[in-house]
């Protein structure tokens, strides 16, 4: 079991926020071309391979190829697939998550200093979810995760809710008594 905990403190991945990692994935780009706040709700293709992309705003673009990347419930989905491929209507998983950034200070005194000791994933499991943190930004903001399994309070077609003190509390209501678990409903 040691070899395998020093395996994992050799071979640490390196955690990152998504809209840093975004950012410098779309640096190179000619900002000209890219098109990340507008919906793509049709392609077309000609017979030389060339393509046309027609935003919802009515303009277009002209491409020789297309990154989509608008989410599960997006037009590149079912352009892919084929819309009638059954995996293109989004289905719900049967549970929620939540995700907030905090500074690194404030996390600190939420959790304690000891959670903070080792830079790595931290990871709690309880009856019906879990929650976790880890250190973004070179140590400036810590992005804390809680997911619970929906109930009868979630609608079918119900993609996102806001989140209150109650629902948290609700989620870990069966989890241990612990200052940690204190601590995820401050957060």
């Amino acid at each position: 079991m040691a070899a395998l905990f020093d395996l994992a403190a050799e071979q640490r991945g390196k955690v990152v926020h998504r809209a840093a990692l975004l950012s410098e994935l779309l640096k190179p780009l000619d900002p000209t071309k890219k098109h990340t706040n507008k919906k793509v709700i049709r392609i077309n293709e000609d017979k030389s391979g060339a393509l046309r992309v027609h935003f919802e705003d009515k303009t277009t673009f002209d491409a020789d190829a297309v990154i989509g990347a608008d989410g599960i419930r997006g037009f590149m989905r079912s352009h892919v697939l084929g819309k009638d491929d059954p995996a293109v209507p989004a289905k719900f998983a049967g549970f929620w998550d939540s995700r907030s950034l905090v500074p690194l200070q404030r996390a600190k005194e939420l959790l304690g200093e000891e959670y903070f000791e080792v830079k790595r994933q931290y990871g709690w499991i309880g009856d019906g979810g879990f929650f976790m943190h880890d250190v973004l930004d070179d140590g400036q903001t810590v992005q804390f995760v809680l997911c619970g399994m929906m109930d009868e309070e979630w609608g079918t077609d119900e993609w996102s809710k806001d989140l209150d003190r109650a629902t948290v509390e609700k989620a870990v209501e069966s989890w241990a008594e612990t200052p940690l678990k204190k601590s995820i409903v401050e957060v």
